[in-house]
């Protein structure tokens, strides 16, 4: 598990993602911590490991996380103390207005931590077994944000397998407006439209497929956030190792001479 500090250049130990890492010090840097205090994540899994919120909670932040496996759930009631825990699959308003039905199948494939809503994406590889069919309660964000009282989402995780655009249908970004949101997504450019079109501007790639978005309202211009590359996150030598052994031999090279450790 990561640990961290509040002096001048916060230590991060090994984690299996580097996301959440890169996350934690856009707020880190741009001093946003103390800022703000709320997140959502959406595919929470167990909490731990690769949460995009888990350092957040280790530097006072509180929210809400949603999967719908009841394995994740009641692994994040265990890890997460600090946070509200809904097993729930996350839905569009239209699936919540027009279904017979108040749950809906889910989909745990062979990959860990990775869950469908419905079938399996087009975009993951045919050998991705699906091992197990369950269903879970169905739930727009915008429901479950009312329900528990949140009335402001300072940071939204969303990472739900290709039901991004249904999930972002049910927060209801005309009433519902998280001021950052990292988003896991395969259609870039409509991504961008339409966010755009709720009022939120692109701050950076986080990957070939995750996104950091902004609300432009919140603060201009966006040049001004500061987001590290991975290069310039201070991980601990064992996390460095960790990575450079999932790296073609190149490029591990190129990472070991330029990281910077702690």
């Amino acid at each position: 598990m990561r640990t961290i500090g509040r002096g001048a250049e916060p230590r991060i130990t090994t984690s299996p993602g580097r996301i959440n890492e890169t996350l934690f010090y856009f707020f880190y840097d741009n001093n946003l911590l103390e800022e703000l205090s709320t997140y959502v994540e959406a595919g929470a899994a167990d909490g731990l490991d690769q949460s995009n919120t888990a350092l957040l909670a280790e530097s006072g932040w509180s929210g809400l996380l949603v999967d719908p496996l009841k394995g994740h759930a009641e692994a994040c009631v265990v890890n997460r103390p600090e946070s509200v825990v809904v097993r729930a699959a996350l839905v569009s308003r239209t699936f919540a207005e027009t279904s017979d039905s108040s749950v809906i199948e889910v989909q745990e494939p062979s990959l860990s931590l990775c869950t469908f809503v419905g079938t399996k994406p087009d975009f993951h590889e045919d050998d991705l077994s699906v091992v197990k069919k369950s269903t879970a309660p169905a739930y727009t964000l915008e429901f479950l944000l009312s329900k528990h009282n949140i009335e402001k989402v300072d940071f939204f995780s969303l990472d739900v397998e290709g039901y991004e655009f249904e999930v972002l249908d049910g927060l209801n970004l005309e009433i519902n407006k998280p001021t950052f949101m990292a988003i896991e997504c395969r259609q870039e450019t409509k991504l961008k439209e339409y966010l755009a079109a709720h009022g939120y501007e692109l701050i950076a790639p986080l990957s070939h497929h995750d996104y950091l978005f902004g609300l432009r309202e919140y603060r201009q211009p966006y040049t001004r956030w500061k987001l590290r590359s991975l290069p310039e996150l201070p991980l601990a030598p064992e996390a460095v190792a960790d990575l450079a052994a999932s790296l073609d031999p190149n490029a591990a090279l190129k990472f070991l001479s330029s990281w910077k450790t702690t």
